[in-house]
């Protein structure tokens, strides 16, 4: 049993921010403040504010003009809540959901692949990868059950389960020999899910959503596989379409 991962501070800069934005007590004609005002107002760095607008920009809040600052997208900002067209740690898709996220559960081993993960990876099953378990809770409440799959092969540094960064993004980052690029991602439901329904305490007739997602380099290498299911009652998606 883990407990709850601390808050990154540019993502608690980043709801501060949306919830100014929203209610109208920081913006003039349309623009945000600078960035030092920002940092002032809520007493952290000026690169954590920095980091809160870039995520407001990949949400499409703002639109940040260079030279001339950042401006509010009003009907983004009013409309869109969670988009699955982003990738975003897991924390931070809880919080979207207008939920306080932590891990309630998380396991850390050494296994052969399992032969989804292993043709996602192009790689085969004999090869030996970290197994990542873990659970996220919105409020309290299962919202993520997620097992991603890292290959020894492509590590800088073994993984520890106490230290690992709630983000598959950001522990690339900080273990793996390169960095993920982009993730590509197939969306299903389940409904026999007697071991996953147990994982997650959900009842038995509930369906979850699957999102099976494998992350690539910058050179198209697979580098990563996540088999991640989905409470629904907690976690909604969105997806922006543009004709074009």
């Amino acid at each position: 049993m883990k407990a709850a991962k601390r808050e990154p501070l540019y993502i608690k800069a980043k709801r501060e921010i949306q919830r100014a934005i929203t209610n109208g007590d920081i913006v003039t004609d349309g623009k945000l403040p600078p960035e030092s005002e920002l940092a002032e107002m809520l007493s952290v760095s000026r690169a954590t504010v920095r980091s809160a607008l870039q995520l407001l920009e990949a949400d499409g809040v703002i639109s940040t003009r260079h030279g001339m600052g950042s401006y509010v997208n009003y009907a983004a900002a009013a409309g869109m809540r969670m988009r699955i067209d982003i990738a975003k740690g897991f924390f931070h898709l809880i919080m979207e959901s207008g939920y306080s996220p932590s891990i309630a559960e998380q396991s850390c081993v050494i296994s052969p692949l399992s032969d989804e993960a292993a043709r996602s990876l192009l790689l085969p099953t004999s090869e030996e990868a970290y197994i990542i378990k873990r659970l996220f809770l919105g409020d309290g409440i299962p919202a993520f059950l997620v097992m991603e799959c890292i290959p020894l092969r492509f590590l800088s540094d073994p993984l520890e389960a106490d230290n690992l960064p709630e983000s598959v993004f950001q522990i690339a980052a900080d273990h793996c020999r390169e960095r993920i690029e982009y993730s590509n991602m197939t969306i299903g439901t389940v409904k026999d899910i007697d071991d996953i329904g147990r994982a997650m305490r959900l009842p038995e007739a509930k369906t979850l959503l699957r999102l099976k997602e494998t992350h690539y380099t910058k050179a198209n290498k697979p580098l990563i596989f996540s088999d991640i299911y989905v409470n629904d009652d907690i976690i909604h998606f969105q997806v922006r379409r543009k004709i074009g």
